[in-house]
């Protein structure tokens, strides 16, 4: 399998944990809605679907002003196949102030792993708890942002690691999305994040994910809740 979850952060990228209660932050009455809300509104939501057949859930929500802003993204998959279980929980959470990210916190649980990650902004630099030091700005792969395409780094939140990459246009197509067809354009991942292809509609707005899993299945996020006007 990963803004953008591989293994689908990957994604990829991908989400639920229990843990932390995490409260919206306090919104002044003159404060602007976040950033993301008039291309999304105030979630994203996607049925994921491996080898055609569905397996659980991704949801990103947005939350805050336009000065303080958190975006989470979950997940859920349990995957059955005779004998095999599979059980994957995601959940990621980014703290952004005045358009800068702050923190980027992770929660991973795989059948019976937990794994967990965590990254605090100090001056330019992003630090992680397991001393990796990265230069700001980057995008962690949770793909709402259409800004990744142009980025030749990003953030894998499912392994914590700084992955070098080539986002590469790969043309307009017909997808799926909201229970019908709309137009997008697709990009490839190259590079140390492969495997993995986005959808982004006219306006910028992530519409479609796919990737291959640690068996080589195609997993596929079909949105059922695109944005504002889709």
């Amino acid at each position: 399998m990963s803004p953008r979850l591989l293994a689908a952060p990957l994604v990829l990228g991908l989400l639920l944990g229990a843990g932390h209660a995490w409260s919206a932050p306090q919104q002044p009455e003159s404060a602007s809605p976040h950033p993301w809300r008039d291309l999304y509104g105030d979630a994203l939501i996607f049925d994921v679907l491996r080898d055609g057949k569905a397996v659980g859930r991704y949801e990103t929500r947005f939350h805050g002003d336009d000065r303080q802003w958190r975006v989470e993204a979950r997940m859920e998959l349990d995957v059955r196949w005779l004998l095999w279980r599979f059980s994957f929980r995601y959940q990621g959470i980014e703290r952004w102030r005045d358009g800068r990210l702050e923190t980027l916190e992770v929660r991973i649980d795989e059948d019976d792993d937990t794994r967990r990650h965590l990254f605090t902004r100090q001056g330019q630099w992003l630090h992680s708890s397991d001393g990796e030091k990265i230069r700001l700005p980057v995008l962690p792969t949770h793909h709402y942002d259409a800004a990744v395409v142009n980025s030749e780094r990003v953030v894998n939140t499912l392994t914590g690691e700084v992955n070098q990459v080539d986002v590469e246009p790969v043309g307009r197509e017909m997808l799926e999305a909201e229970g019908r067809r709309l137009e997008a354009m697709r990009y490839r991942y190259r590079g140390e994040l492969d495997n993995t292809d986005v959808w982004y509609d006219r306006k910028g707005r992530w519409v479609g994910l796919s990737f291959l899993d640690k068996k080589g299945v195609e997993v596929t996020f079909r949105c059922r809740r695109c944005g504002q006007g889709t």
